[in-house]
């Protein structure tokens, strides 16, 4: 068996936009106190050489949108695909129109966006909090009692909320008397600072961009609304409850991308991919098991490695080929807490579910055909977990000593070929099951073999050892 592979070229708009001349090095124009900021954000390639240019000079919108793409490209690796469409009947630029399509920014109306308008700098801190929410940056909430500044009462009410947090999080500040002056025009610098002071909030010690995955050409964040998953990926393939007892999404996207998404209190809690192409900072699917420094993760193995960041937890389990590179990459809440009743039988039903879509997903990664759930093939799978329980033993042989080859026979299901994998110790849902098999060649080599066409499933639960016992029976017609 020899899989095959497929590449597929990832088209990025916002590529182009960071594919330019470095601006490190170019003549920058700006305040004495803003200039550190601004020669940090030269070296690391966040602003245009143009805007350095002219920085202590009034923020136009378009400028502002070209700022907060870039810098939103940056942190997740300058990987998105915009739809190149045109919003707006008064602008043609690139910057604004991927702005508009994230949700960063708005038009003055249907059809203009007024890109040489100025920026208040309520605005800018509008503009900001949306981009903090869209890479599900978590920021501390204001409390009621808190006065952010002395002319509070001039902010719109619909700024209010969003300029109060920033100033709560340290990301805002007023002049000497203590006013914001929300009304008054915003310069280059002063969006560049707030957004350079932000950044300390979206990177974690190695430099890595927090909860905000892509994968393929979708990005998801945790914190990210129901609604706006929903408007972004479309109707799931399928919905099941997580063992925290909370809902869960499945999409098998048509260019191989796999996405799992768990929600807790309509917003995301949970982002599960073992697709083609994904980015979390700086772990790809091409990072390794040993390109990793595991001081810095809580636990580590070749079939896994758990790393806390903040109220974030990502794991990431590894391929079982040469190298160990990263198959899949799981994203939660530290938070989440496994429900009542895990292991009493209410999941079994939905760990199927989840293991069907989790291994076609491996097999889309690999360009391999979907595969088939068979309900015959169910039936035997099923019961031979069944009997594990019984006994409490993990065995590929039943009780009477037929192999899968023979079980099958007896349910007189047709076959050219024909294998099973089993797992009976592993604690947790079927993402842990999962792992385990990608991360063992033997398991790893039925779930990718490219002439199986159909599977059967069983999984039952085993209160005595807090786990379950899962049986995926392959085979080919």
């Amino acid at each position: 068996m020899k899989p095959r592979w497929k590449r597929q070229a990832v088209v990025s708009l916002l590529l182009v936009l960071l594919l330019v001349v470095p601006a490190f090095g170019a003549s920058i124009n700006g305040s004495s106190w803003a200039r550190p900021t601004l020669e940090k954000a030269a070296e690391a390639n966040l602003v245009d050489s143009a805007l350095l240019a002219k920085a202590n000079q009034t923020a136009t919108r378009a400028e502002l949108a070209q700022l907060v793409v870039r810098f939103y490209a940056a942190q997740l690796g300058g990987e998105y695909t915009a739809s190149n469409k045109k919003p707006f009947t008064d602008t043609d630029d690139l910057s604004v129109a991927v702005a508009y399509e994230l949700g960063l920014m708005s038009g003055v109306s249907g059809t203009k966006f007024d890109p040489n308008g100025t920026v208040s700098r309520e605005q800018m801190a509008s503009v900001v909090m949306r981009l903090m929410k869209k890479l599900g940056i978590q920021l501390a909430a204001p409390t009621n009692a808190t006065k952010a500044f002395e002319d509070e009462s001039s902010i719109s009410s619909w700024a209010l909320y969003d300029v109060k947090t920033l100033k709560q999080n340290g990301l805002l500040s007023g002049d000497e008397s203590g006013k914001f002056q929300p009304k008054a025009s915003c310069t280059i610098e002063q969006v560049i600072v707030v957004m350079m002071q932000s950044s300390e909030r979206m990177t974690n010690v190695s430099g890595t961009a927090t909860q905000g995955l892509q994968a393929g050409s979708y990005t998801v964040a945790l914190g990210e609304s129901e609604s706006s998953i929903q408007s972004k990926l479309g109707q799931p393939n399928a919905t099941t409850t997580s063992i925290y007892g909370t809902p869960r999404k499945l999409y098998q996207k048509s260019d191989g991308t796999f996405l799992l998404i768990g929600f807790s209190n309509g917003s995301v809690a949970e982002i599960f991919t073992n697709g083609k192409t994904f980015r979390y900072g700086d772990i790809t699917q091409q990072t390794t098991y040993g390109q990793l420094n595991f001081a810095d993760y809580a636990s580590y193995s070749v079939e896994k490695a758990v790393k806390k960041e903040g109220n974030v937890t990502m794991t990431l389990y590894f391929d079982g080929t040469t190298g160990h590179p990263v198959n899949a990459i799981y994203l939660s809440r530290s938070s989440l807490q496994a429900g009542d009743g895990l292991y009493s039988g209410s999941y079994d039903a939905d760990v199927e579910t989840e293991l069907f879509y989790l291994l076609n997903g491996a097999r889309a990664k690999q360009g391999l055909p979907l595969l088939n759930r068979n309900a015959f093939s169910d039936v035997v799978a099923k019961n031979h977990a069944d009997e594990m329980k019984k006994y409490l033993r993990g065995s590929y042989l039943s009780a009477d000593g037929s192999n899968v080859f023979e079980r099958m026979d007896g349910a007189n299901i047709q076959y050219e070929e024909a294998g099973e994998n089993i797992c009976t110790t592993i604690s947790g849902d079927a993402l842990e099951i999962y792992g385990w098999w990608m991360s063992t060649i033997s398991t790893r080599s039925n779930i990718l073999e490219d002439s199986f066409t159909d599977i059967g499933l069983g999984v039952v639960s085993v209160p005595q050892r807090n786990c379950f016992y899962a049986v995926a029976d392959f085979f080919g017609r």
